[in-house]
C-alpha cells in the first residue's frame, strides 16, 4: 500500500508540475510550410486558381 501511494503521489506531483509549467508557454503558435515547385508563377496560378484543380493539387500534397 505504500508503494501504491508513492506511485500515485509522484504521477500527481507529475501532474502539477506539467499544469504549471503549461501557464508559462506561448498559447499561440505558428506553423509554416513551404514547398518548391519547378514551375513558372504562371503555370502554378492556373493550377491552383480554380478550385476543382486547387482541391486535386492540394490533395497531393497530403
Amino acid at each position: 500500500m505504500k508503494t501504491f501511494l508513492r506511485i500515485l503521489l509522484g504521477i500527481f506531483i507529475l501532474l502539477i508540475v506539467l499544469v504549471i509549467v503549461g501557464f508559462f508557454l506561448p498559447s499561440t503558435a505558428h506553423v509554416e510550410r513551404s514547398k518548391l515547385i519547378k514551375a513558372s508563377p504562371e503555370v502554378v496560378f492556373e493550377q491552383v486558381n480554380t478550385l476543382k484543380l486547387g482541391k486535386m493539387v492540394s490533395m497531393a500534397f497530403y
